[in-house]
């Protein structure tokens, strides 16, 4: 397969579901999914900036891979089905683009898509700068961003999962604000497309041979046996984290203790796959579903127990998330104090 066709499959892949799904069923709490981005400063990963303006009429996120389109209203307000019929023939040479993109590249953002771009430190718009220290401003790195008094809504490719023919719209006043819309009213256009830069070997994963695997399109580096610890407690999971480096845990990675950290929502959300299921993962190209040691091992989905911890708290309620490896698309906030769920520890690349 080559560089092109197995650029537009993983394209197809990540926006047929990706992921949201994972925001978009909150398991248990019978509300309609929030676009929280955990707080903090985000992660620098390998680089110095969260965003690369890339000269081509397009801003590659490094936190996730994904490029989006430099400017936030390029089209103007449209209805769903008139935004899908423009982003499917947007490509280099049309709206600013020199990017090399072919038609069908670009797509409407999933909702899981807009939660890894929206910053929820911020408001009016969720966004952060270039660097990812601070709060958006106009340039920098997009421009033409709507986030007037009205709303500012923007359209995803999500479906509602309540209501047949209704997709989820986001405002650009609050990263928490979304609502489900029939195709009619016009929202703006953002969209957005996989980075089509190949890893080292060309595929998604590189297994390094040091007990870790870099995924190529976020930057993270994650354990490679997802089953290191067995089944531990929240309070576990934070003491075991805090302890990992070089030389323990099968790791040859000279990672240092705090390197290591529980997987926020979002940072799930980059590893997981909603074309697949039991476990919705990519084997090590991003061609296929995974199978066992291509690229990790271990990967818990039995029907008895498929959690793993994140990091991320559930709105409101102060308890953590837990993600379920049987679908990208369930997860749920953890109600017992000394429930036993699994870990798998992520840390950035270097």
């Amino acid at each position: 397969m080559n560089v092109r066709s197995r650029r537009s499959l993983l394209l197809r892949k990540v926006t047929s579901a990706l992921l949201f799904g994972l925001l978009a069923a909150a398991v248990g709490t019978g509300s309609q999914p929030t676009m929280q981005r955990p707080g903090g400063t985000p992660s620098p990963l390998s680089i110095q900036q969260r965003f690369t303006v890339q000269g081509d009429g397009t801003v590659r996120d490094n936190s996730t891979g994904l490029i989006w389109l430099r400017n936030a209203n390029e089209f103007g307000p449209m209805t769903q089905q008139e935004a899908e019929a423009a982003v499917a023939v947007l490509a280099d040479g049309r709206h600013g683009l020199s990017d090399g993109s072919q038609p069908g590249d670009w797509r409407l953002p999933t909702t899981t898509q807009w939660s890894t771009l929206l910053d929820c430190r911020w408001s009016s718009p969720p966004l952060a700068d270039t660097s990812g220290a601070g709060q958006w401003t106009d340039w920098d790195p997009f421009f033409g961003v709507q986030h007037g008094s009205v709303g500012a809504w923007y359209w995803s490719s999500s479906l509602c999962l309540t209501t047949d023919g209704l997709y989820y719209a986001v405002s650009m006043l609050s990263c928490a604000s979304t609502k489900c819309s029939t195709n009619d009213p016009e929202y703006h256009v953002w969209p957005v497309r996989l980075d089509d830069s190949p890893g080292p070997d060309g595929g998604r994963f590189t297994v390094r041979g040091n007990g870790t695997v870099l995924d190529t399109a976020s930057g993270l580096v994650w354990m490679r046996n997802a089953d290191r610890f067995g089944l531990v407690t929240k309070e576990e999971a934070r003491v075991l984290v805090r302890a990992i480096g070089h030389g323990t845990y099968g790791l040859t990675d000279h990672s240092q203790p705090g390197d290591w950290r529980i997987p926020t929502s979002t940072e799930w959300g980059t590893l997981l796959d909603c074309e697949w299921s039991t476990p919705p993962l990519w084997n090590t190209m991003g061609t296929a579903k995974w199978s066992e040691g291509d690229p990790f091992c271990s990967v818990q989905c039995g029907s008895h127990n498929p959690y793993y911890w994140s990091r991320s708290v559930c709105h409101e309620s102060g308890l953590w998330w837990a993600q379920d490896m049987l679908s990208c698309a369930v997860r749920k906030c953890s109600a017992v104090a000394d429930v036993q769920y699994y870990l798998w520890p992520v840390r950035d690349a270097r």
